[in-house]
């Protein structure tokens, strides 16, 4: 099949992981994760949080595909496909709730006052969410090397 390693191309023996992904806890984490959608849909829309719901749901929804990867990989950890499913959501998706606080940190600023006014809320927003941005491109660009990379000793 395309997308599965062969015994000269696999980083661990078996595939690409080392260990068989748990059914059960894995099974457990996209089923909590898929019923925080609706929630945080319909917070969103009653409090008018667009954006950050927005990014939150982006965050949850690549969480449910990095623990539906990694069911996938119980079946089947020589796949390719499933891999990169698990190593986006999981690398990506926490990021995404990382920005989501960053999003309602002046927010917080501006309610509980500015006791040194050494940055601007709206500075600690465009600073953090800027980082923020830096590490999801730092961490698209590292799944993108460990995947395609060359050198497949390395992977892990």
């Amino acid at each position: 099949m395309a997308g599965d390693c062969t015994t000269e191309t696999c980083p661990v023996e078996g595939g690409y992981v080392s260990y068989k992904p748990s059914v059960g806890g894995n099974a457990f984490f996209l089923a909590a994760f898929a019923t925080l959608v609706p929630v945080v849909v319909g917070l969103g829309l009653r409090f008018r949080t667009l954006a950050f719901s927005a990014v939150m749901v982006a965050g949850i929804l690549l969480e449910v595909l990095g623990f539906l990867g990694r069911l996938l990989l119980k079946g089947n950890r020589a796949r390719q496909e499933y891999f990169i499913l698990y190593l986006i959501g999981t690398v990506v998706g926490p990021s995404l709730f990382a920005q989501g606080v960053f999003m309602i940190l002046p927010r917080i600023i501006a309610i509980h006052g500015e006791r040194t006014p050494k940055f601007r809320a709206s500075h600690v927003l465009l600073v953090f969410s800027s980082l923020a941005g830096l590490v999801v491109v730092i961490e698209v660009a590292g799944v993108v090397s460990t995947v395609l990379g060359a050198n497949r000793d390395s992977v892990c």
